[in-house]
């Protein structure tokens, strides 16, 4: 990981530190020098705020040392979540704000001065010294061209040389991100979509795109399975035969009063989604994965 990101990691964990011991005694103020009976109140206090644990192989392999690589990000949100940030991604970016502030005078004079510069430079050569863009995605459906809004859009950013980071789109199904390089990547996830991976070279001169996604009629069709009044079991089993693979492999996320996974293969899903008294009922698509036109990985919840 770069000198930054190191910063940004080690002021997490000075952070987490603080968090437990506002509730507990530990035997040091340094996170690094913690042994079981401290790792276990931090996760008493994880699953209290979070609803999360981390083991404690976890612990001495991304918390007691420093690694080359930051932890995956789904750690990283949890831990920032638990010290009071939305994720990772808003951890940094109010972190770098908070450093900002405090270089105080002699910072702000040397910046007064780089604007001074750069608005000179700008008047006198034109634009192509900016370096900084907003520029603004929207996505909508490849069916009617309509913006997909009001639901969860997740974009996963994966640029080159970088941490892949998640932005959520707002309720019109758009997203806005600062750039100043020429290239972005990044991956495009929602439900009864088709996740898309998207490449583009940006320019000032376009700073918006719409983008169209195309549906994910299995999972929708799932979906529908699950809220109809079917009465007709023997044609619902074939359906569900024909668009899973033989060695689909289905996983049920729990509820927030239960953690993990229940996993399912296809005869037992297919026998589940057809009877009468089944308990999947009204179940949400998270993510499917697709072999040979066949959906081969399926996460759903219940609502």
């Amino acid at each position: 990981m770069s000198e930054i990101e190191q910063q940004f990691y080690r002021q997490l964990k000075n952070k987490v530190s603080e968090r437990v011991r506002e509730n507990h005694i530990v035997s040091s103020n340094r996170i690094e020098d913690w042994k079981g009976k401290d790792i276990e109140k931090l996760n008493i206090d994880l699953a209290e705020r979070v609803k999360g644990r981390i083991s404690e192989k976890w612990f001495y392999t991304h918390l007691k040392v420093e690694n080359e690589k930051l932890p995956r990000i789904d750690m990283l949100d949890m831990l920032s979540e638990y010290v009071g940030f939305d994720n990772w991604l808003d951890f940094r970016e109010k972190n770098k704000k908070a450093k900002k502030k405090s270089w105080g005078i002699i910072i702000l004079a040397i910046c007064v001065v780089m604007g001074i510069t750069i608005w000179t430079s700008i008047n006198l050569f034109g634009e192509a010294f900016k370096s900084d863009f907003t520029y603004q995605f929207c996505f909508v459906s490849e069916d009617n061209s309509e913006l997909i809004g009001g639901q969860p859009i997740e974009i996963v950013m994966t640029n080159i040389g970088e941490s892949p980071s998640v932005i959520k789109c707002d309720s019109t199904g758009c997203f806005s991100y600062v750039s100043d390089t020429s290239y972005i990547e990044f991956v495009v996830k929602m439900p009864y979509y088709y996740t898309e991976t998207i490449k583009r070279n940006i320019s000032k001169h376009k700073v918006k795109e719409v983008i169209k996604l195309k549906s994910d009629d299995y999972a929708l069709m799932l979906h529908l399975f699950s809220t109809s009044k079917e009465t007709d079991w023997d044609r619902r089993r074939n359906q569900l035969d024909q668009i899973l693979s033989n060695n689909a492999r289905i996983f049920e996320v729990l509820g927030k009063n239960e953690i993990g996974v229940e996993m399912y293969n296809k005869e037992d899903f297919i026998d589940k989604m057809t009877m009468p008294l089944s308990s999947l009922k009204n179940i949400k698509v998270l993510e499917t994965v697709y072999e040979n036109n066949l959906i081969s990985m399926i996460r759903f919840k219940q609502e």
